[in-house]
């Protein structure tokens, strides 16, 4: 069962990433689970659903809020609300594994962290950082 504390920072942050990107929360639906079966063999602690859902393991958030060590959690939720505004733009076709779906949502993860003044777990990817400079 998810903790309280733990459901409102992720709620937080969901609607931190909504607000950047004009994306209504309530298109957000949270549902937490006791696990996310791996997918090609590689374990993950989110995944998106077709139909809006962000799923994320509960021990794993539960645990990562009760060590107050948020950043990676932060970091699953601005990412995946990121692929949900883009798979609600793409009706048909959006893979959240896809390189491309998962350097743009890594971009924007970086991009709201920075914006808030936050220090990141790890630097960025050098070919996306070199992608998004030329962009500019």
């Amino acid at each position: 069962m998810i903790d309280q504390v733990a459901d409102e920072v992720v709620r937080g942050y969901v609607k931190e990433a909504c607000g950047i990107l004009g994306f209504d929360m309530s298109n957000v639906r949270i549902i937490y689970v006791p696990r996310i079966p791996p997918d090609a063999g590689i374990s993950h602690h989110s995944t998106i659903t077709p139909d809006g859902c962000l799923v994320l393991d509960e021990s794993w958030v539960n645990q990562e809020i009760r060590n107050e060590t948020p950043t990676s959690t932060r970091c699953e939720v601005y990412c995946k609300v990121r692929m949900l505004y883009q798979q609600a733009k793409r009706l048909n076709g959006f893979d959240q594994y896809s390189t491309e779906a998962i350097e743009d949502a890594s971009a924007f993860n970086c991009a709201l962290q920075t914006i808030k003044g936050l220090t990141l777990p790890m630097p960025p990817i050098p070919p996306l950082v070199k992608s998004l400079l030329d962009k500019t």
